[in-house]
């Protein structure tokens, strides 16, 4: 089936990983299920491992350079993984996926979504005295 069929059945499981620490369940087709469970038996056989990627959470002061160096890709192939850009100061707590042991590609990974990015902002804080008669939708308005 494909990445679409599969993340329609279950949109749950819209990222390559799946977590194995949770009671994760799966839907396919039933026409499916002999195809599916053949394959699993399979892959069991050739003794090859299931996980070719896996979530990492970036630890303080960490860096994405530092990441991709140890998962032997290049910081920009890890942030284009990510959907992330360079322009982007990322931070302690960033979920990524990073490759785990050898044969994860480009194509395993392109239609599922980017993870949730905690990054540094710039901008500083801005204080404003509510008026009266003012609203949130109206201070909001004026600070965009």
């Amino acid at each position: 089936m494909t990445v679409k069929d599969f993340v329609s059945l279950n949109p749950a499981h819209n990222r390559p990983v799946i977590s194995a620490s949770r009671n994760n369940m799966i839907k396919i087709p039933a026409e499916s299920l002999d195809g599916f469970l053949a394959a699993m038996e399979e892959h069991e056989k050739s003794s090859r491992s299931f996980v070719t990627w896996r979530p990492y959470t970036l630890k303080e002061g960490e860096t994405i350079d530092r990441v991709a160096k140890r998962a032997g890709i290049s910081a920009n192939k890890l942030l284009s993984i990510n959907g992330l850009s360079s322009k982007r100061r990322i931070i302690a707590g960033t979920r990524l996926l990073v490759p785990h042991n050898d044969g994860a590609t480009d194509e395993h990974i392109a239609q599922f979504n980017a993870p949730t990015v905690v990054e540094i902002v710039d901008r500083p804080a801005r204080y404003h005295r509510v008026q009266r008669r003012e609203t949130l939708g109206s201070i909001g308005k004026r600070w965009g």
